[in-house]
Parts: C-alpha cells; structure tokens; sequence
C-alpha cells in the first residue's frame, strides 16, 4: 500500500510527466523512417511538403513535450516544498493517461493537418500579387 500513496504524490507524479515530455520530444526525431527522410531532403518545385509536414509535426511535438516538461518541473517543485493532495493527484495521472493516449493517434495529426492548412494558405497569400 505504501508504494500505491508514494505513486500519487506531486513529485513522482512530476517525474512521469517530465518522462512523457521527454517521450514526445524524443517521438520527432527517432520516429522518421529512411523514406520519410529521404523525402524530406528532397528538392521539389514550388516547395516541399514533405518538409513542411515534417518541421510542423516536429514543431508540435517541441511545444507539446515542453508543456509536459514545464508541468513535470511544477508539480515536482511542490511535491518538493510539501505540497501535499492526494485526490488532485490521482486527478492528474488520469489526466496524464488519457492525454498520452490521446495525443499520438489523435491529437498530434488533427494539430499538425490544422497548422499544415494554416501554413498553405499563409504561403498563397504571400505568392499572389
């Protein structure tokens, strides 16, 4: 039982959000296949989309691992100066759960297809006259 309450406090519960973070950060650059690197060094008239895609996708991993981070490093600090809640805790592991789960399948490729968009037509309105 005791492993059970340790597992709940703010600082192993830092801990695993800053390893989540560290994951998607990590996910950017160990995840590309040798084709999707060729592709992307590729030169294409009118531009790469394959790149594009790529840095979007990276851009998206780098901000969403640096919030996981950012919140490891908080919940750690309070965790740290005795900060003590053992219902919010398990609050935010189940949050952590289902954000994990969510964010590969679902949340990563809807963020990085909406910034893809808005980057498209960015470009078009920057090439027309």
């Amino acid at each position: 039982m005791e492993v059970m309450e340790h597992l709940f406090q703010l600082n192993a519960i830092g801990l695993v959000y800053d390893g989540v973070g560290v994951a998607i950060l990590g996910f950017a650059f160990f995840s590309k296949s040798l084709d999707a690197l060729l592709k992307e060094s590729n030169a294409y008239y009118g531009g790469n989309a394959h790149l594009q895609k790529s840095l979007i996708q990276s851009q998206v991993d780098g901000i969403t691992g640096t919030i996981f981070l950012f919140l490891g490093f908080i919940l750690q600090f309070l965790g740290s100066v005795g900060v003590r809640c053992d219902l919010a805790g398990q609050i935010l592991v189940v949050c952590l759960i289902v954000a994990a789960i969510c964010y590969f399948p679902f949340l990563r490729p809807k963020i990085s297809e909406r910034r893809c968009k808005k980057a498209n037509e960015l470009r078009k309105l920057k090439e027309s006259p």
